[in-house]
Formats: C-alpha cells, structure tokens, sequence
C-alpha cells in the first residue's frame, strides 16, 4: 500500500454562483480584476443597470474552482464599498453546499445549504438555542439569516427581471 500525500492529492473542483446584486459601475472593473486574480484566467462579466439603486450595476458569474474557493472570494469581495453580493458554492462529490451573503451594514452571512439553497441548521445549535435563547424566533432568524434575506430580497427579484415591489409591514 502506497500513501498519498498531500501534494498527490487530487483537487477537488466545486462549482459555484456569484450574484453581484449592486456594486457601483465605477467597481465594474475592479471586480473582474479580483474574480481574474482568484480564478486565475481573464474574467469579463455582463453588467446590466440594478434598477433598485441608481449608477450601480448588477451581474451574475458561475464558476468553478477548488474547495473553500467561496470563503476566499468572499473575502476579496468584501473591500469593494458599498457592494451587495451572494456566493453559493456546491461541491456535489462530498454533498457540501454553502452560501455566502453580504451587505454593508450586516457584514457577511455564512450557512451550509442542501443542494436546492436551502439553509441546514444543525442538532447542536438547535439544541443550544433551546437551552440559552429567551426568544427562538430571534435565535432562528440570527442563524437562517433572516435579516440578510430581507435586505437582498428586493435585488434578487430584480436581477430575475420581475418587476419589483417595495412592500412594506402595516400593523392593523
């Protein structure tokens, strides 16, 4: 028997979604120097008007690329100012899947997620909330990011090309 090591050691591709729902037109080009860096081969994406906030654009870029290759785009990502972005990465041969948002005034949002996008918690942070949380929804919304998903909502209906409606609570 032979061991491997760890530099015979096939690397394993994932493929993954990066959904730039707003970043200013200036930081087009930034982004696809970072996305080219990462990725290692020139990157041009397709940009299109985000009809929620004038002169910022909006694009979608599917890759592939190595494990973690999420976590390190994330955090490149994050130093461009007033970006609004998700990463969702799948690696399909080890049934892993993450998803990654971000706003400014939330910071990053990280989960594991099923193969549809669905958010997965965990026994032990259930468990946990049940025994340290006053309010669960509170503990339930902090770990399905709940505030992060009110805050792209909006952004993700427009880059489908729905029309968009700004609905807001009314208390009766």
């Amino acid at each position: 028997m032979r061991l491997v090591t760890s530099s015979e050691r096939p690397m394993h591709s994932v493929r993954g979604t990066l959904m730039l729902h707003a970043c200013a037109r200036s930081m087009a080009k930034p982004i696809e120097w970072i996305l080219s860096d990462h990725f290692g081969e020139e990157v041009s994406l397709s940009f299109s008007a985000q009809p929620l906030a004038p002169n910022m654009v909006r694009s979608i870029f599917d890759w592939r690329g190595d494990i973690k290759a999420a976590h390190l785009l994330v955090s490149k990502l994050v130093s461009i100012p007033h970006i609004r972005f998700e990463v969702m990465e799948h690696n399909f041969s080890e049934n892993t899947h993450e998803r990654f948002s971000y706003v400014p005034s939330l910071g990053i949002f990280r989960a594991d997620t099923d193969p549809h996008g669905n958010i997965l918690i965990n026994e032990l942070v259930l468990r946990n909330i049940l025994e340290k949380s006053d309010k669960i929804e509170t503990a339930l919304d902090a770990c399905l990011g709940t505030a992060w998903d009110a805050e792209l909502e909006p952004f993700r209906v427009a880059i489908e090309g729905d029309s968009v409606r700004w609905v807001h609570k009314t208390v009766v």
